[in-house]
């Protein structure tokens, strides 16, 4: 797999050298690392995603970490976020990298949690050769006590109608099996977040005016797992099409 690392500052080194050592444990990932900024450098990104000599995308930055979302807007590649911990714990960032619109997701690790990009890989590389998998059948894990809360009920129908569209087929499962991709819906801290999960807070519309809800949810993300924004499991279906149907 053709790996791009794309940071937007020469002192977000920390991450892009850790990056670099936990990759190399991999010997199916060749990696390529670039600095170019989604600000300062706007034309020279814009050249080397023409490029295409990838098959998936990582993006890190700090403060308004604009540069993943950027980047997802450009391409039909997957591409992973690392939010760099530059102020704030991070918030800022992380806010900027996971909240991306519809249809355009970005795949976001908590700040500075190089390990969760390693985690999905592995684990996504243990399962590549299994050719008993019907990628076509997305597993949604939804806990039994929160099957009822009205967020849920209200977004899996949004996700539904999308798979409907995209003769997609959804099942849904109480929890979750690690050795298979599968959606999270999630609504509370576990110890551990699944590596092969892509993670969707669901969050209550009295939750969405609260800005310790997003402290929260970057909580949750510090435990492991990648995350799309907070009540869109559309992306999460999206991000799931570029990762498993896709040919990655």
């Amino acid at each position: 797999m053709r790996i791009l690392a794309v940071f937007g500052s020469k002192s977000d080194q920390p991450v892009y050298q850790q990056l670099t050592e936990q990759l190399g444990k991999l010997p199916q990932v060749s990696l390529q690392i670039e600095i170019l900024s989604a600000h300062r450098n706007p034309v020279e990104l814009d050249q080397r995603l023409q490029q295409a000599d990838y098959d998936l995308i990582i993006a890190g930055a700090g403060l308004a970490a604009h540069l993943p979302g950027v980047i997802a807007s450009k391409v039909k590649t997957p591409v992973f976020g690392i939010p760099v911990n530059s102020y704030f714990g991070g918030l800022d960032a992380f806010a900027s990298t996971i909240q991306m619109p519809f249809p355009i997701p970005v795949l976001a690790a908590g700040p500075n949690h190089v390990t969760a990009i390693y985690d999905f890989l592995a684990a996504y590389f243990a399962i590549s050769t299994e050719n008993n998998l019907d990628w076509q059948q997305i597993t949604v894990v939804i806990p039994p006590q929160w099957q009822q809360r009205d967020a849920v009920i209200r977004e899996q129908a949004r996700m539904q109608q999308y798979a409907d569209q995209h003769q997609l087929t959804l099942q849904v499962k109480e929890r979750a099996e690690h050795s298979t991709p599968s959606i999270s819906l999630v609504c509370a801290a576990c110890d551990k977040y699944d590596p092969l999960a892509i993670h969707t807070p669901i969050i209550e519309q009295e939750e969405r005016i609260q800005p310790q809800t997003l402290l929260q949810i970057m909580e949750w993300s510090k435990s492991g797992g990648l995350w799309v924004g907070a009540n869109n499991g559309r992306n999460a279906i999206v991000a799931y099409q570029q990762l498993f149907l896709s040919n990655l």
